[in-house]
């Protein structure tokens, strides 16, 4: 009896672990931004699993109003990030600690916009304990996309 109980216990664990790592999937894949919602891809870079500081230099950045950042391939340990704009113009964005795989940040509003980013000054590290890092992709929403 003790051990259909073990057994029932461990069954009905190992079913709720998976449907809420699926659930964890489908909500992931759900937060990158699509074009079709006006957001576009302003640049891209590789992040290593020790920490480091980085400048991802942007392109197609005239006249955003919102970025947004999105983890890829594993989760990544954000630790500072400065967006740099036309005019010497900074921004520090407050992001969240970590992204896990296939999260993106919530949209933040460019001060100053519609106005050109340039890049994206950046502190952080991977947290994929010996994969292959991760990738932090930086997403921008023009004034005419909104």
């Amino acid at each position: 009896m003790k051990a259909a109980l073990t057994l029932l216990f461990l069954s009905t664990l190992a079913l709720a672990t998976v449907a809420s790592a699926q659930t964890q999937a489908q909500t992931a894949a759900g937060t990158k931004p699509h074009v079709g919602q006006g957001w576009h891809e302003l640049g891209r870079v590789h992040v290593r699993d020790n920490a480091e500081k980085d400048l991802a230099f942007l392109k197609d950045g005239d006249d955003v109003v919102e970025v947004r950042v999105c983890a890829e391939g594993n989760a990544i340990r954000l630790r500072n990030a400065e967006l740099w704009m036309s005019g010497d113009k900074r921004q520090k964005l407050w992001l969240p600690l970590v992204l896990g795989a296939g999260e993106c940040s919530d949209p933040i509003n460019v001060q100053g916009g519609p106005i050109r980013v340039t890049h994206l000054a950046l502190e952080y590290e991977a947290m994929s304990l010996g994969a292959e890092g991760a990738h932090l992709s930086i997403y921008g929403k023009s004034k005419d996309a909104r």
